[in-house]
């Protein structure tokens, strides 16, 4: 009787009619999600992979902060300064296989390449940014099972290409030689990762603080014209005594030398007879 007075005589039909019909967002009738994208993040956390890294100098920290990691091609194009972990090498190898648009993601701390740039003095103090595995389901991700750079890689956007086993382990050095360079399996995500996907830690890849400044190598305090100009004729100096000194000892050893050669000749030779 409500809904006759309220829609009149035929009105309480066509209202059981609408709310006894399949409901159009019923969970049979919604597209399932595309197995792509979390296909990638299963994959990695089924095979332990929680999180993945990136290494960079510590001044480029509030780049990170404000822009997130950018390829370095990206980087020119918005004029934004940074210390290049990569070689001029490197860059160029990957121009040439157009993965220069690229950010590089490893899946260990101890990156090789990472104390290859520190000893080459490309970075002067590495910080580990730890990045979240939602960056995998991102369109255009590629895995490659070592440097994509190297002229065999061939970047796949499966990541079953990956070793997990061997980029589990703590470093390259407890590996044979013949799987090391499976250690450097790494994800290569178009353009740009976002800030919100990056967690910068509070601490150096050495574990040393980032509050605590880095200890500067002690140099030798600056010394003034007139001091400079001293020390130099002081050793100007002494440098001619110590001449003066060789000379003299080369001379005495010379004539000891004479001396003793004359003294054996003298000895050796036959004694003379004097005749009357």
């Amino acid at each position: 009787m409500l809904l006759r007075y309220l829609f009149g005589a035929q009105k309480p039909i066509l209202v059981a009619q609408l709310l006894l019909a399949p409901c159009p967002f019923d969970r049979a009738s919604v597209a399932p999600p595309s197995n792509s994208e979390p296909r990638n993040i299963k994959v990695l956390r089924d095979n332990g992979i929680v999180k993945l890294y990136h290494f960079t100098d510590v001044s480029n920290l509030e780049s990170v902060r404000k822009h997130g990691l950018v390829s370095w091609v990206k980087l020119e194009t918005m004029d934004v300064k940074a210390t290049m972990n990569s070689s001029a090498l490197s860059r160029d190898l990957d121009a040439r296989k157009n993965l220069a648009n690229y950010v590089r993601l490893s899946f260990c701390k101890k990156h090789p390449m990472m104390y290859i740039a520190l000893k080459e003095g490309r970075i002067n103090r590495p910080v580990l940014l730890e990045i979240k595995l939602e960056v995998v389901s991102r369109e255009g991700v590629l895995f490659c099972s070592f440097n994509a750079a190297a002229t065999t890689a061939n970047p796949s956007n499966d990541p079953s290409v990956i070793y997990f086993d061997v980029v589990k382990m703590p470093s390259a050095a407890s590996l044979p030689p013949a799987r090391r360079k499976f250690y450097q399996g790494e994800v290569l995500v178009p353009a740009q990762v976002p800030p919100h996907l990056i967690r910068i830690p509070k601490v150096d890849a050495f574990n040393k603080p980032l509050s605590q400044p880095q200890q500067a190598i002690p140099r030798a305090p600056q010394l003034s014209a007139r001091a400079s100009q001293a020390e130099s004729a002081l050793l100007i100096q002494s440098s001619f005594y110590c001449l003066i000194t060789c000379v003299y000892v080369w001379f005495f050893i010379h004539r000891l030398c004479v001396f003793v050669t004359l003294l054996g000749e003298q000895r050796n030779r036959p004694p003379r007879v004097w005749r009357v």
